[in-house]
């Protein structure tokens, strides 16, 4: 019995400390954003390398199937495209680059739309909640990550553009 508890007790742990390195994966602050290097639906060549080199970055990580997210979106494009490059990211699951297109589309999103097909690009950004949003400034650390869909990233777009932070 006493062979059985500790087994118990060491599963428990393996559990809770996987679940507690799963949760330190999300983007922080002022860390360095991973590199982000696709095409987009349309074909348009991204590497946040060469972008970051004349502009921050904002990424918007959205649901197809739910994409309330890209008409905030295309608003923020609309006021900031001059001084931001604007990519939206659609994930592999469940989904595919027709239904992306068409979600962007209807949202009447014109900046680069990217289908994540096999989900590299969510993966390495912790982009699993729908919408997720990133502000990656020009020395190419996170400046804003919030995966609510009621976060407010203006008020970080404004200060990253004015050179707050």
């Amino acid at each position: 019995m006493n062979q059985l508890v500790k087994v118990f007790f060491m599963l428990a742990l393996l559990v809770c400390s996987s679940l507690i390195s799963i949760e330190s994966r999300a983007l922080t602050i002022d860390t360095k954003a991973p590199l982000l290097n696709t095409k987009a639906i349309n074909g348009t060549e991204l590497n946040s390398t060469k972008l970051l080199t004349t502009k921050p970055i904002y990424l918007v990580f959205f649901d197809p199937y739910n994409a309330q997210i890209l008409k905030q979106s295309q608003l923020l494009f609309k006021k900031y495209s001059k001084s931001m490059t604007f990519i939206a990211l659609a994930p592999g699951i469940n989904n595919n680059t027709g239904i992306t297109q068409w979600a962007a589309s209807d949202k009447g999103v014109e900046f680069p739309v990217v289908f994540d097909k096999d989900n590299k690009i969510f993966r390495a950004f912790d982009a699993w909640d729908q919408p997720t949003q990133i502000l990656i400034g020009q020395g190419g650390k996170v400046k804003f990550y919030s995966q609510s869909p009621s976060a407010d990233v203006q008020p970080a777009i404004e200060s990253l553009l004015m050179g707050v932070q």
